[in-house]
């Protein structure tokens, strides 16, 4: 059943207003990436080219919403292009000299020289005509924009890797702001409108269907089989508990044997009292006490050396003295025999 002209009117009022709306988010996305840029006060690493080319495809939009006399495409565009001229400013702002110079001549050359280019090779012909030109050329333009992340499509297709991608929202936003666009162009006959965003909106559900199959990145060799290792010990841990419980004939006694990173802990649980022996600790234990024992001999043994060798130097500085006194008295009774004879 065909609609009435009111009720064309209200799908039309409708979706471009929803369409603007979403359209407001998307140019308002990148805004957490230029409050990084203001807060860091440097442009490092940051492409900026995008943005311009986001700029030229909002002011060509003004024009050919001029030229079609729509408050909705001209209101939404110039919103987009206030900003992108503020991004551009802030980028500007904190690049470098030789960064900003740089991109000052793309955007004069991009932006002013071409928008320029054809506002002056349209003035000469007629409305009609004009406007053809100008809505083929938005027409080519925003396919280029939304046939842009082909590549990279192709990339996680070949990859299976979505790390490169635009984020899912981006693309969820973009996918929606293509269903009101083109609902919008259908309903007002502007096929200029309504052609791009058809295919918009099916390289925007690829995007999407793209990323939630391989959201979870791809499986290598190595950690599908680390995976059934991890699964096959699972299973013998479940065939095998590493606790067993043996009950002996003995009344009221257990033994429960503990596997512990190779240690056997053996525990013994009696009636009235309870008793816990670990081999390998009473043996490394007894062994150690045993150790101990050799280094105090040992010790006790070089300290009694010591003793003795001190003892024998004492000795003998003693025999030396008493040889020095001995021959010191047979000098003076010498003399005092020399003195005496005299």
């Amino acid at each position: 059943m065909a609609m009435g002209p009111e009720t064309m009117q209200l799908v039309q009022a409708i979706s471009g207003i929803i369409g603007s709306v979403i359209a407001l988010t998307i140019f308002l996305s990148p805004i957490g990436s230029f409050r990084r840029i203001i807060r860091e006060k440097h442009t490092a690493g940051f492409k900026i080219l995008p943005y311009m080319v986001t700029l030229f495809s909002a002011t060509l939009y003004i024009y050919y919403g001029i030229l079609k006399r729509s408050s909705i495409i001209l209101t939404i565009n110039v919103i987009g292009s206030i900003i992108e001229l503020f991004y551009l400013g802030v980028y500007f702002r904190y690049s470098s000299t030789q960064t900003r110079v740089s991109a000052g001549i793309k955007l004069a050359a991009f932006n002013m020289v071409a928008l320029a280019a054809i506002v002056l090779a349209t003035v000469f012909v007629t409305d009609y005509v004009r406007t053809i030109v100008v809505g083929t050329m938005c027409s080519v333009f925003s396919v280029a924009v939304f046939a842009a992340p082909l590549s990279i499509m192709l990339q996680v297709i070949r990859t299976g890797n979505v790390e490169s991608m635009p984020p899912i929202p981006l693309s969820v936003a973009l996918m929606l702001s293509s269903i009101f666009w083109f609902i919008f162009g259908f309903t007002t006959s502007d096929f200029f409108v309504a052609t791009p965003n058809a295919l918009g909106l099916v390289f925007a559900i690829a995007q999407v269907v793209l990323y939630h199959k391989y959201r979870q990145g791809p499986i290598d060799t190595d950690t599908a089989l680390e995976m059934e290792a991890g699964q096959a010990q699972d299973e013998d841990s479940i065939s095998s508990p590493d606790t067993v419980e043996i009950a002996d004939d003995g009344p009221g006694q257990a033994q429960t044997q503990l596997v512990v990173e190779e240690e056997v802990v053996v525990e013994v649980v009696e009636e009235g009292s309870s008793e816990v022996q670990t081999e390998e600790v009473e043996e490394g234990g007894g062994e150690g006490g045993e150790r101990e024992e050799e280094e105090e001999k040992e010790e006790e043994e070089e300290e009694e050396d010591d003793d003795d060798e001190d003892e024998e130097d004492e000795e003998e500085e003693e025999g030396k003295v008493a040889e020095e006194g001995a021959e010191a008295a047979k000098e003076e009774e010498e003399e005092e025999i020399k003195s005496s004879s005299s």
